[in-house]
């Protein structure tokens, strides 16, 4: 049974089908739901950073404000749609630190994959490095997909060690209700 779900919100259009599916697993399972966005502000060189202007900066953080808030709104409509509520977080840093911080404390995270040529989006290995640094079951969507639930295919990664054991055996409630499980090895 699920009773911890995380799903990241990060572009008002891409993260709509991660939001639904979301919070139609925690209405379904009766489980806490926490949208998460994370701000990854640039990192750059102190002597770069010095140069730019204080209105780059303004129309920066805006421009940061303005997508946080509309992927509040993504989420919140999601939530309406299902039936449920959920917390929200927006909070700044790594994407892929933030998200293994609050995985380790849920039954479930969710995802969405990004092609790796797009650019300005999520990075292409937040998946990655989520599903190895978490060692929590992840659902990772499909950019594509426009679903509501999991009646489909699901594949599994698997390596053979206790983690994946472990994560395998917290996902049983969702491959319960998928249609059929491939397992890549």
């Amino acid at each position: 049974m699920l009773k911890d779900i995380v799903v990241h919100v990060d572009d008002e259009q891409l993260a709509r089908a991660p939001a639904r599916l979301a919070a139609g697993l925690a209405a379904r399972h009766k489980a806490q739901l926490l949208g998460v966005h994370c701000l990854n502000m640039p990192s750059l060189p102190s002597f770069v950073d010095v140069e730019i202007p204080d209105s780059v900066r303004r129309a920066q953080h805006e421009m940061f404000e303005h997508a946080a808030e509309a992927a509040h709104r993504t989420f919140v409509a999601a939530c309406e749609e299902a039936g449920t509520t959920g917390e929200w977080q927006c909070e700044t840093g790594s994407p892929a630190h933030l998200l293994a911080r609050h995985a380790m404390v849920a039954d479930l995270v969710i995802v969405r994959r990004t092609k790796a040529d797009s650019a300005g989006q999520m990075p292409a290995s937040l998946a990655g490095d989520l599903v190895l640094g978490s060692r929590r079951p992840a659902l990772v969507v499909p950019p594509e997909w426009e679903g509501s639930d999991l009646a489909g295919p699901i594949t599994v990664a698997w390596n053979g060690t206790p983690e994946s054991a472990r994560a395998l055996s917290d996902a049983l409630p969702l491959l319960a209700g998928a249609a059929a499980a491939h397992v890549v090895w």
